[in-house]
């Protein structure tokens, strides 16, 4: 079933960078700065992890392609 042109997962991930989106400009404009020592950074960092890890199972491309590999480079850096 497709929603919007989207898959179930893609629906998701979408949903979700959303999120990761909304707490990281916050916290930026709040705090200037996403940060683990409160609520909107740990919602930043949790939400972008999921949207990695989604991202790992959308191949619109059909394969692993750029997109992958930031996600990789982000999973990186986030740990």
């Amino acid at each position: 079933m497709l929603i919007y042109g989207l898959t179930p997962l893609g629906v998701f991930h979408t949903i979700v960078s959303l999120v990761a989106l909304a707490a990281g400009v916050i916290a930026l404009i709040r705090d200037g700065k996403i940060s683990w020592d409160n609520s909107l950074g740990k919602i930043y960092v949790v939400t972008t992890i999921i949207v990695c890890l989604t991202g790992f199972g959308i191949f619109q491309h059909g394969g692993f392609g750029k997109p992958h590999a930031l996600g990789v480079i982000t999973l990186v850096t986030l740990g």
